[in-house]
């Protein structure tokens, strides 16, 4: 009845069975309460996969046929990290391998005594079996800019962001930096532009290997709430072709966000977060939460 939401590909480079996801169910380690959800604060947490069967079911053709996530058993969630090197008192949120999955950058939102202090992007990284004592990521040298939602091109060459700072235009925009490793800083960010934002809030980017950059955004046309676009993006690590709406039934008239593609260039299954009618209702409340949900490709015949 928690909110879980923002699915990222754990474990080994091209690894699909292990699964980290935001989620502010009762073992989080924050013991407030957040006073917008009336949920406890938000962490990280992971889940493998196990398949049903061995070898799956098998076309006449005798390949082995797409197994979706739904035929799939998935292990009890954990915390990420019990040792609150990672996952600490406050809130944890989306997070982002970069492409040797050695770092993991994700949000953390600083809340006390009934004060928001903002959000940044923290790295930490496993060394043995635990997790490093996160560090702050500061960008353009702002080191109280308020950035969060980080996700990676999958070259490592770009880093993309959310952030109502740098001059946003709307309640939350994308932005783009790159890394100067002669100064071992990260350059000042660029806005992605009014192709991608407006004067709502864009969340949620996430850079698949087919060369689209995939968001959420409640202020395009789209079906209602927080809908899912994608666009492609040129060698510069911009916008170059036009906003695509996902329609249904991968958006709906509820909030639908965070789509992310299994790791490659294939669009054929993935996970995307969305309250839309199916998902389970917040505790004490008549309202849906943030669910996680399967998404697969079938094929037309």
């Amino acid at each position: 009845r928690a909110m879980d939401f923002a699915v990222m590909y754990g474990g080994d480079r091209r690894e699909t069975d292990v699964l980290y996801f935001v989620s502010s169910r009762d073992e989080s380690i924050g013991n407030d309460e957040d006073g917008w959800t009336g949920e406890p604060f938000m962490d990280l947490y992971k889940t493998q996969a196990e398949r049903k069967s061995r070898r799956g079911r098998r076309r006449g053709n005798d390949e082995e046929e797409e197994v979706s996530y739904a035929d799939l058993k998935w292990s009890t969630p954990t915390l990420l990290d019990e040792e609150e090197f990672l996952n600490s008192e406050h809130h944890e949120g989306t997070a982002a391998f970069d492409s040797r999955k050695k770092e993991l950058y994700f949000t953390r939102c600083i809340a006390e005594k009934d004060q928001e202090l903002g959000c940044g992007i923290y790295k930490t990284e496993m060394v043995g079996q635990s997790w490093k004592e996160a560090e702050r990521v500061i960008v353009g040298g702002d080191t109280m800019a308020n950035i969060g939602d980080p996700a990676f091109s999958p070259d490592d060459k770009y880093f993309y962001f959310v952030s109502d700072d740098f001059n946003s235009k709307g309640k939350h925009d994308i932005f783009v930096t790159t890394y100067d490793r002669r100064s071992k800083t990260w350059k000042t960010p660029q806005n992605l532009g009014s192709k991608v934002n407006t004067l709502g809030s864009e969340r949620f980017p996430i850079i698949h290997g087919d060369g689209y950059l995939y968001f959420a955004s409640d202020g395009h046309p789209g079906m209602g709430g927080l809908d899912i676009y994608k666009v492609k993006l040129g060698e510069d690590g911009l916008p170059e072709g036009e906003i695509i709406h996902m329609e249904y039934p991968i958006n709906s008239s509820a909030d639908d966000f965070a789509l992310v593609w299994e790791p490659g260039n294939e669009t054929k299954k993935g996970f995307l977060s969305s309250n839309r009618d199916g998902a389970q209702k917040r505790s004490g409340s008549s309202e849906n939460s943030d669910d996680i949900w399967s998404v697969y490709r079938t094929p037309l015949v």
